[in-house]
């Protein structure tokens, strides 16, 4: 957990700090008005110290994006939530968001954001890799017929605008899928925080505050996804959907020894 707040004095991180040395990571000067906590969000020592905060600094925390409506002063700090996953968390979970640690090239949106351009390749472009800070994945072709040869469930391709002269359209594909999943089982909002219920035309966010994006599904929902290897959300990010892949499809990439990045979906208890 890293708690922020832009008018905490030095003094006050030191008292943070003193009070809990077992768990609050700090290093004078900081780099900005924040410090890390080393702790699962449900301890009970995390509460301890937000309780200690609010009694000896006045500040109140805030852990979500629709929080911020209903704050009525500026005493508050963000507390943003940072996950960390295991092997096993990874190796278990049914559908995983991935992200290629390679970048296949310079590229733009479209205008429309309707298809990805790719401006120019790189020299040696990756099996598998990523386009701009949004989550697509292109491939090669080469890659594209090694993943057909698998048969996985819901594998979709979309063509790209490659505008680079040394290459050609048909050299790279988007990794898209042609199976949806069920809605997500948590809260969503726009870049105000309004809660979102039905309309993601305009795109939506999770609620928490993170630099990483968690996504949360019923256990029902996804048995009855069993099988499909390749979907996207129901919801828009931004303009488009996010795919999501199975553990088949990661044992696959581990195989292939593919340089990616992966974050597992959450199944919740109903």
């Amino acid at each position: 957990m890293s708690p922020t707040h832009g008018d905490l004095e030095i003094a006050d991180f030191h008292k943070i700090a003193e009070h809990f040395p077992d768990f609050v990571i700090w290093r004078e000067p900081p780099a900005c008005s924040s410090f890390k906590v080393k702790l699962p969000a449900h301890d009970l020592r995390l509460a301890e110290m937000l309780g200690f905060i609010e009694s000896e600094l006045g500040l109140k925390s805030v852990w979500t994006q629709s929080e911020y409506l209903t704050r009525k002063d500026h005493h508050w700090f963000d507390v943003e939530t940072n996950y960390e996953f295991d092997k096993h968390d990874l190796d278990s979970a049914p559908f995983l968001e991935m992200f290629s640690t390679r970048r296949m090239g310079q590229d733009i949106l479209s205008e429309d954001h309707d298809h990805n351009v790719l401006l120019r390749a790189a020299k040696k472009p990756p099996f598998i890799g990523s386009v701009g800070t949004i989550g697509t994945q292109f491939c090669t072709a080469e890659a594209r017929a090694e993943l057909e040869k698998e048969q996985f469930v819901g594998l979709k391709f979309l063509p790209v605008d490659v505008r680079d002269p040394a290459c050609k359209a048909e050299d790279f594909w988007q990794i898209w899928a042609d199976r949806s999943m069920p809605r997500l089982r948590m809260k969503l909002v726009d870049l105000r925080g309004n809660e979102i219920i039905d309309d993601f035309s305009n795109g939506c966010y999770t609620d928490e505050i993170s630099p990483q994006r968690v996504l949360r599904y019923g256990k029902s929902d996804l048995n009855q996804m069993k099988g499909v290897d390749f979907a996207l959300t129901s919801e828009s990010w931004g303009k488009m959907p996010d795919l999501l892949v199975s553990q088949q499809v990661r044992q696959w990439c581990l195989k292939n020894k593919l340089k990616i990045n992966w974050t597992p979906v959450l199944a919740l208890s109903e």
